[in-house]
């Protein structure tokens, strides 16, 4: 540190004696002292100067404030910290003031002399120089007192905007996590509304579905079966002529019986598949591909085992009818060229693939709903493999054929 050349009291001529120059150099030291605690004092004002910063700038300007400068090194000691000149070595020449913070910690202040000179009041060390330095440790006590308080004061707004924080945080994520439970609950509720709907439009769907039905068989067994019949009881009434016309009139009741009972194998079919609790679900699905392939014109391949003999027989015929409306929908629905079911055992479950070469459709869009008609075969299939604790699953897209499979639990006999 430089300070500024001040005059002595005897401007303007150097000293004519010892005791003049002993007078002058002990005024200059003084006010080099005086320099000293103004400076430490403005430094030590500054409650929130870095600590480590300010007793860096104390230590460096401590030695000018002694008699030997050039000689001179200091040190600050802080608890388990220390604070030094370069030139700082321990030497026997010290001088040293001890002082307590306002939590107990321990400091001293410490100057020391490098080289030997001359004994004063304390060793080497002058009366003023311990004033001096005593001062600063009283000093340090007060400033480490409010620079304590001080970080206290800081320590506990940290902590309470960290603790503030945090519970900002608890409570939006509390605030989420409640929105999102309302939300989900919201759409819980909307769902169940929706199945619902779909529940009493399936049932409504259902009832005009077998109204249908059963006109579609009365309107048949009148048109076929009754009008076959009447022609063969015509015809046995005219059995009763001349035995010439008994062999041609015998053949066309025979070929009227035939029809009949024909036409009664089919509707048979059509109504419950005796295969199918005769020979089992691979068979009916079999002669089921057959009919529908002569009868449509469309390709249908099936690939099956034996898996489907674990079977419970409700499952079963859930599995006959799902399958039969899916071949319906590919005949009515998809202009396919050929269509293939896959029938095999997969762990716990049968699994059955229907696939198709036809048009596909966007599967988001065949979902029922109140006033749309569509969808509700697929509903009424994944209900009844529901109802089995199975499942059904589409793939399909416009353009790129249709894939459903059907997944039916085994009885725990028939698994692996």
């Amino acid at each position: 540190m430089r300070f500024p050349v001040m005059s002595t009291p005897a401007a303007g001529r150097l000293p004519a004696d010892l005791d003049d120059r002993k007078r002058a150099s002990g005024w200059i030291l003084r006010l080099f002292q005086e320099r000293v605690k103004e400076r430490v004092a403005r430094m030590l004002q500054d409650d929130a100067q870095d600590l480590a910063a300010l007793m860096n700038q104390v230590v460096a300007i401590l030695p000018s404030a002694w008699k030997h400068p050039e000689a001179a090194a200091a040190r600050i000691i802080l608890g388990e910290r220390q604070f030094s000149t370069a030139n700082f070595r321990v030497t026997r020449w010290r001088l040293t003031a001890p002082f307590v913070t306002g939590d107990g910690m321990r400091g001293l202040i410490e100057v020391a002399y490098l080289d030997e000179f001359p004994p004063e009041a304390e060793g080497p060390f002058l009366a003023e120089e311990r004033k001096l330095i005593d001062f600063l440790a009283d000093m340090f006590h007060g400033f480490m007192g409010r620079k304590l308080a001080r970080q206290a004061l800081i320590d506990d707004r940290d902590r309470l905007e960290a603790r503030v924080k945090e519970r900002t945080a608890e409570l939006e994520a509390l605030n989420a996590a409640l929105a999102a439970e309302i939300a989900e609950r919201k759409r819980t509720e909307l769902d169940i509304r929706s199945y619902q709907e779909q529940l009493r439009s399936l049932a409504s769907q259902l009832s005009l579905t077998e109204e249908r039905e059963r006109r579609v068989i009365a309107a048949n067994l009148h048109d076929t079966l009754g009008q076959t019949l009447a022609m063969a009881k015509m015809k046995v009434r005219s059995l009763a002529g001349s035995p010439e016309s008994r062999a041609k009139e015998l053949a066309e009741l025979e070929g009227f019986v035939e029809s009949a009972l024909e036409y009664t194998r089919s509707l048979t079919f059509e109504l419950s598949s005796p295969l199918l609790y005769e020979l089992g679900l691979e068979p009916a699905v079999e002669a089921l591909a057959e009919r529908l392939q002569d009868k449509h014109g469309l390709r249908i391949e099936v690939e099956a085992g034996d898996g489907a003999k674990g079977l419970a027989d409700e499952t079963k015929v859930i599995v006959f009818k799902a399958i039969r409306e899916l071949l319906t929908n590919v005949i009515k629905h998809a202009r396919a060229r050929r269509a293939r079911v896959a029938i095999r055992k997969a762990g716990r479950f049968l699994k059955v693939r229907v696939e198709d070469d036809g048009a596909g459709f966007d599967v988001s869009r065949a979902a029922p709903a109140p006033g749309r008609l569509c969808g509700f075969g697929l509903f009424s299939i994944r209900e009844g493999m529901r109802h089995c604790g199975g499942g059904l699953e589409i793939r399909s897209s416009p353009g790129r054929g249709t894939v459903a499979e059907l997944k039916a639990p085994l009885k725990p006999e028939a698994r692996p």
